[in-house]
């Protein structure tokens, strides 16, 4: 009896954890000559490590990678296009790690070459929206699920909307001309000698 328990718990424990990424390709609009756009695919694994406490730790470990970023020109903007050109995959196994996870993110950057945040001098970091999918870890195999950024971004019209306060600008991130509740304003510091941000300084 005691053997078959033991061997149901290494039967439970050894089973691992794995995360894909498949190649993929979204595009969209970029209305703003003064923008940049970066992305990375995000993979990370954990376990459950062996503790004498009431409350869990976990190792974990992760690999990022730059996605391929190609512009193209078009009438008042850019065309951009992000795309995963392999596979990309991370795993976790071993009998003594237990409550094994893993996940893939994709994180994309659009920023502004042109302003600033300025606060608390801070004219080097500029005016930035993050974009990305949120999968946490799961057991056994999963995928990325890249739906989240398909819905929001594929073949949409992206623009900043700026609105001026007293001593600070608020940027919202605009799709198709329009707000989404989603994605935070960006609150920058007010120059006043233009009542516009701050100039970002590289």
């Amino acid at each position: 009896m005691k053997k078959l328990i033991i061997a149901s718990l290494l039967s439970a424990t050894a089973f691992g954890a794995t995360t894909t990424a498949n190649p993929f390709k979204l595009s969209f609009y970029l209305m703003e000559k003064d923008a940049e756009v970066t992305a990375i695919l995000k993979q990370s694994c954990r376990y459950e490590k062996f503790v004498f406490s009431d409350s869990s730790e976990y190792e974990a470990r992760w690999q990022e990678f730059p996605l391929q970023i190609k512009t193209t020109k078009v009438s008042g903007g850019k065309e951009v296009e992000i795309s995963l050109k392999s596979q990309k995959t991370m795993s976790v196994t071993g009998i003594f790690k237990p409550t094994k996870g893993c996940y893939s993110n994709v994180e994309v950057s659009i920023s502004s070459t042109k302003y600033s945040i300025g606060w608390a001098n801070r004219f080097d970091k500029a005016i930035s929206f993050e974009l990305r999918t949120k999968q946490f870890y799961k057991e056994d195999n999963s995928e990325l699920n890249l739906s989240p950024l398909l819905d929001k971004l594929e073949n949409k019209e992206l623009s900043f909307y700026m609105k001026k306060f007293s001593s600070q600008v608020n940027t919202f991130l605009y799709f198709d001309g329009e707000r989404d509740w989603d994605v935070f304003a960006v609150t920058a510091a007010k120059d006043p000698k233009t009542n516009l941000p701050y100039p970002l300084k590289k």
